[in-house]
């Protein structure tokens, strides 16, 4: 598609500022970094991590203007977790000192749900994970989004698509263009729902 291309290295900070801002609300940031100070910069700096990882280890793309982002991992073949040392290949230790201790630690079970999420509905077979998809708060409901997934199902050769939102807003867009709820859990000690979603 000719209004999405691929992320370049230059424009890392500024796609990590837009999904800051498209992720203000999100569940899951509020409740990692409730009573933090600079909760936009963290989020900055969590996505800038991200992408990186997304550029070495997978594919991440934006649409021509930057109005909406993607990042999405190949599990064709090969089922792999998000490494400890890919993270801090991308950037992760930076992350770590900022973010701190409290922060590090809800992710972390945050994570521990989500990775035996997926585990459980793909079966680890080949699949493609989405992991991250944002549109800049200004372009909301204007189509980039739609935009960005037809763009991942038409280059995903017909392998499933899993993803996870913690919005449930969400849930119908991704239904639109055949995902299915498969589960909905929580995050322990969060009461923070989780809308695990595959495309077949």
């Amino acid at each position: 598609m000719e209004n999405v291309k691929p992320l370049e290295k230059k424009e890392i900070q500024k796609v990590s500022e837009s999904l800051a801002r498209a992720f203000e609300e999100d569940p899951l940031f509020l409740y990692c970094l409730d009573g933090m100070e600079n909760k936009h910069e963290k989020r900055v700096q969590i996505f800038k991590v991200l992408l990186k990882y997304g550029l070495r280890y997978g594919n991440a793309v934006n649409t021509q203007n930057l109005e909406g982002s993607m990042a999405w991992f190949s599990q064709i073949e090969k089922y792999e977790e998000i490494s400890t040392w890919r993270l801090l290949r991308s950037g992760g230790l930076t992350l770590v000192l900022k973010l701190g201790i409290k922060c590090l630690k809800r992710l972390d079970v945050a994570s521990e749900i989500i990775v035996k999420l997926r585990a459980k509905y793909t079966k680890k077979e080949s699949h493609w994970y989405l992991a991250i998809i944002g549109v800049e708060p200004n372009y909301q409901g204007k189509g980039f989004a739609s935009m960005l997934l037809k763009y991942l199902i038409s280059t995903s050769d017909s392998y499933p698509i899993y993803l996870e939102t913690f919005v449930e807003k969400n849930v119908p867009i991704y239904e639109h263009f055949n995902f299915k709820v498969v589960e909905i859990a929580t995050v322990p000690d969060a009461n923070i729902p989780i809308w695990a979603m595959l495309r077949k």
